[in-house]
């Protein structure tokens, strides 16, 4: 049972750190900002949505340090969106489905390594029917 434990406490894990992931994706995609390097070779940092400073590793904890920030920029408060938690928790979710479906195989590995994109990839096409059928009205 302690492996039980300690193999789905790492999962859970590595699901909230795929969400947060995936958060990223969303964001840089969306802003056509770099994935992972600059133009010079620079790997790119998280940022603050609101005010676009370089995060702090306690900023990076998916799920807790929004609930510790209040939901707020560290610097500026300015509200960060219920969505970022809301995505990462949705991801693990996934990934905790998954492992409960496969275990921990290679098959579990594959999928779980590809839910980012296509969670990523659901929420810019949802984002960008929205926008459009604001448009229109």
């Amino acid at each position: 049972i302690l492996y039980t434990l300690l193999v789905g406490g790492y999962v859970t894990l590595v699901g909230l750190f795929l969400g947060s992931f995936t958060t990223a994706l969303v964001y840089r995609f969306e802003h056509h900002l770099p994935f992972a390097w600059d133009e010079k070779g620079r790997p790119v940092r998280s940022m603050c949505p609101p005010c676009g400073r370089t995060l702090r590793v306690r900023e990076l904890i998916p799920v807790l340090s929004w609930v510790l920030q209040k939901g707020r920029c560290a610097c500026g408060k300015a509200p960060i969106p219920w969505t970022y938690p809301a995505t990462e928790i949705g991801v693990m979710t996934l990934i905790l489905l998954l492992f409960s479906f496969y275990g921990l195989t290679w098959g579990f590995a594959v999928r779980a390594a590809l839910v980012p994109f296509i969670t990523a990839r659901l929420i810019l096409s949802v984002k960008r029917y929205t926008k459009s059928k604001q448009k229109r009205s």
